[in-house]
């Protein structure tokens, strides 16, 4: 039951990108896209430009705080046999931040998106989380009883009978995140995200929060419960795994490779983090050994401006 090396390959020129102006008025974030569009070596160039949190707390009190780009990221958690668990990715090297940090499912967001972030987190929920049945079938994912996109079709097939829900939720947060409510050209996002700011790489991002609902079927345990259900991906031996980009520079191209077993379960307690890390694997949990370097995302902040780019998870469960 192997998922293929390469899943998809993407033209690094497709990448479009704008500059965003944000501004905090009476508690309400307004954001403005800047003109012009952007390549990714350009919006890197603006990433890579000193910064510090006064200035751009200064600035989202006045006029407006010009950041880099605008990202996003999920919170996610899910519940297996009746406890929950929060998701991050497997430890990655960050080349403009300079560490190796386990990050929530994370991306930029593609000009042709800036109006509407919420389908570019479905998008990005479609490629990054894989749960992969021993049928050789990738679960797919639905949020308003609309299917995410199926961004692996081409080499991959996909379960055609059931999907994991993406339900919103907020049992689970990181800390000190923008309260107000924030519009892009004056409307409302969809998802009700909340928003940080981040010094070492002078950008914004987008969080949204929401529930991995995973169905049951019937267990067919041949004991005559009629109702005795179990876990789809109990049931179906999953494993759950991640995709990254990388670069073939002597192509020219990104290839979304398979991160096999990269997405990582965070055992908790109430609403709170604990230090059982898991992955999942042929439907069960797998204890993971190593220690959690946080992103900056669970890093404390000022306003939701945060100048560390990591947190140990250890530093994070004492802070909670």
């Amino acid at each position: 039951m192997t998922l293929p090396e390469v899943l998809a390959t993407k033209d690094p020129k497709d990448f479009v990108n704008n500059r965003v102006l944000i501004r905090n008025k009476r508690g309400k974030y307004s954001i403005n896209i800047l003109n012009p569009e952007m390549g990714f070596p350009d919006m890197m160039s603006y990433r890579n430009k000193e910064s510090n949190p006064d200035t751009i707390k200064e600035g989202l009190s006045r006029r407006g705080y010009i950041f880099a780009n605008l990202g996003l990221s999920s919170i996610l958690t899910t519940t297996i046999e009746g406890i929950n668990y929060a998701l991050v990715v497997e430890a990655q090297k960050r080349e403009d931040v300079g560490d190796q940090a386990n990050k929530l499912l994370s991306g930029y967001i593609d000009s042709r998106n800036l109006h509407n972030p919420i389908v570019a987190l479905e998008e990005e929920i479609g490629e990054e989380l894989i749960p992969y049945n021993q049928d050789n079938e990738i679960m797919p994912g639905m949020r308003n009883l609309k299917l995410l996109p199926k961004k692996f079709e081409s080499s991959v097939s996909y379960d055609g009978k059931l999907a994991f829900q993406m339900i919103e939720s907020g049992f689970f947060t990181v800390p000190n995140l923008t309260k107000g409510e924030i519009e892009i050209e004056g409307n409302k996002i969809e998802g009700n995200p909340r928003m940080y700011f981040q010094v070492p790489t002078n950008s914004a991002q987008l969080v949204f929060n929401y529930h991995l609902d995973f169905p049951s079927t019937p267990s067919s345990n041949g004991l005559g419960m009629d109702h005795a259900e179990i876990s789809y991906v109990k049931k179906n031996g999953v494993d759950i795994h991640h995709s990254e980009d990388r670069l073939d520079s002597s192509q020219g191209i990104l290839e979304v490779r398979t991160h096999k077993e990269g997405i990582l379960l965070i055992e908790m307690d109430g609403d709170k983090l604990t230090d059982r890390v898991y992955t999942f694997v042929n439907g069960g949990l797998k204890p993971y050994e190593s220690d959690l370097t946080l992103s900056e995302a669970f890093a404390p902040k000022d306003n939701g401006i945060v100048i560390r780019p990591n947190i140990s998870l250890h530093d994070f469960i004492k802070m909670q």
